[in-house]
């Protein structure tokens, strides 16, 4: 089977192995509308000491080497159209290529290399907990959005008013819910009034839904703001044709000295992984992520001099949600049969070892990563025996949602090959990649398969929105009083590092009562040619502050 359609460095393991605080980062949030999540990129193996799976061969993970060039441009691939330019309508994860680069956000994240993270200052020159319901931030002066317009404290309460305006429809306002209302000091000095006490809010902050556009902009344009995003980032969009290509020009007013360093970039859309690896090879395109491409093909741009291949970190974990409010997914031994009959090391080998064996809902190599969860057991006479106990000994048939990409309907058709093996029978629900966020908001599944984010702000908003009762995607997937009070009790605690442990608890809480079933992690995956200089992965220590921003990328040639 090919694979296809899912978005080592040689110190990973070491650091992964360390528990520290690490990393922050961007959106489900990349769910959002629970986001086009599965628009993720598959890679990375795990870390054989702490579980994972074996460790894939990969090409070293390319890093800046010596004085940035300005000028010139370079074209990246996507394999699917932008769900929207507007920072309060977007969805799908591949808007973050060119989304990234036109809008700035309050805060980053900053990896060190111990692999420890530190919130740090972008938008925001300072901020301050004045107490567990009151954040205050100061913002940076002599920032201007790219249509000459300055940005002030009063953009970001604007942004955070419309994102939450039921009447601008936003697919962010699940990021926002912990806000109250918003209060201005002076023209660069605002403060967060939260409804409850809730320290998660900081890392929450760098994600989508707390990019500013511009107010000027957004009232001028109206609803056709979508095509004429206004920023403070390092591009600007210059041309657009829907769903074929954008053209992004270099933003020369850009608050950050020296930067960007090329004149602009161009992204192209191709859908089709044959001719994606063709595009690249020929020239046509010059970067693109694990998404556009094969395995099979990423394996033989890895053996080609021409390129570099990144492949690193923990970009999500493909797992199975299970509506376990109700049957069938409500009897816990069906659960864990299911679970145990997973041949995961198939799922290794289907994706030519550029995926890695992992627990959920914090996989190895990511900043929450739990080095004693031992992997999920693969056991077929067991997965026999607790069908027994569940009562099923003679077979039951369950309904799996799974979307129409071709990778997922193939790791479809093999998990209902390796659960056929005891008595369970898969009908696949086959859905189009968009309706699967849909079916996750509404809870109109029994089982449901897809991939969700691995980072920081994956973490915390899988913990908010989906394993806690009330969250806004918990739709019949989890009800438990324990575990609520444990993610409660990480919302006040605003040490990222304690938080995590707490988060380890209810990881261990949903493994052992199998509240989902993990089948393989993703990373991040880039291919790009040789000249590219300055691409360093997010999971990386050194890396962008935000996922795909190009604004030091440089050509050496």
């Amino acid at each position: 089977m090919t694979d296809g359609n899912y978005w080592n460095q040689k110190y990973w393991p070491r650091v992964m192995r360390q528990r520290l605080s690490r990393r922050r980062l961007i959106q489900i949030g990349t769910l959002g509308t629970a986001g086009v999540v599965s628009a993720a990129y598959l890679g990375c193996g795990g870390d054989e000491k702490n579980g994972g799976g074996k460790t894939p061969i990969a090409g070293e993970t390319p890093v800046a080497v010596g004085t940035p060039r300005a000028g010139g441009t370079l074209t990246a691939m996507a394999q699917a159209a932008f769900s929207s330019w507007d920072p309060a309508l977007v969805s799908s994860g591949i808007d973050k290529i060119g989304y990234n680069n036109i809008y700035d956000a309050p805060i980053n994240r900053d990896i060190h290399p111990d692999g420890s993270l530190t919130i740090k200052g972008n938008l925001a020159e300072s901020w301050e907990w004045v107490d567990p319901t009151h954040l205050k931030m100061t913002f940076r002066k002599g920032i201007k959005f790219t249509d000459g317009t300055d940005f002030t404290a009063e953009a970001v309460k604007f942004a955070v008013e419309r994102t939450k305006n039921p009447e601008t429809k936003s697919t962010r306002t699940a990021e926002l819910r912990s806000i109250d209302h918003v209060e201005l000091s002076d023209a660069y000095t605002m403060t967060y009034v939260l409804s409850r006490p809730d320290y998660v809010f900081l890392t929450l902050n760098d994600m989508w839904a707390c990019s500013i556009p511009s107010p000027t902009a957004v009232e001028k344009w109206g609803s056709d703001f979508i095509n004429h995003p206004t920023g403070t980032g390092a591009f600007m969009l210059q041309r657009q044709e829907s769903g074929a290509s954008y053209e992004l020009v270099k933003n020369p007013n850009f608050w950050q000295p020296g930067e960007p360093y090329l004149d602009g970039y161009n992204i192209q859309i191709i859908p089709d992984k044959a001719v994606a690896a063709s595009a690249l090879k020929s020239g046509q395109v010059d970067f693109c992520l694990r998404e556009s491409l094969d395995s099979a093909d990423i394996v033989s741009f890895q053996k080609d001099s021409e390129f570099k291949v990144s492949v690193s970190g923990a970009q999500g974990v493909k797992r199975i949600f299970i509506a376990k409010t109700r049957p069938p997914g409500d009897n816990i031994h069906l659960r864990k049969a299911m679970t145990l009959a997973i041949n995961r090391e198939e799922f290794v080998a289907k994706y030519s070892g550029l995926v890695f064996i992992t627990p959920a809902p914090l996989p190895r190599q990511s900043a929450y990563n739990n080095p004693d969860q031992p992997d999920p057991e693969f056991n077929l006479e067991k997965a026999k025996a607790e069908m027994k106990l569940a009562g099923l000994e003679d077979g039951v048939t369950i309904r799996l949602s799974v979307s129409t990409d071709p990778t997922d309907q193939s790791d479809g058709e093999l998990m209902m090959q390796q659960l056929a093996k005891i008595g369970v029978k898969c009908e696949l629900d086959s859905v189009p990649p968009t309706g699967i966020a849909t079916r996750a908001v509404s809870g109109s599944f029994d089982f449901l398969y897809m991939n969700f984010p691995a980072d920081i702000g994956g973490m915390e908003y899988i913990m908010r929105e989906i394993y806690h009762s009330k969250g806004v995607f918990n739709v019949g997937i989890t009800e438990d009083p324990n575990m609520d009070a444990i993610i409660e009790k990480a919302w006040l605690e605003p040490d990222i590092g304690k938080r995590r442990e707490l988060y380890w608890q209810v990881m261990k809480i949903a493994m052992d009562g199998v509240y989902e079933i993990p089948i393989i992690g993703v990373s991040d995956i880039a291919v790009m040619r040789k000249n590219i200089e300055g691409y360093v992965p997010i999971s990386e220590p050194g890396g962008p502050e935000l996922e795909f921003q190009f604004r030091r990328f440089w050509l050496s040639s």
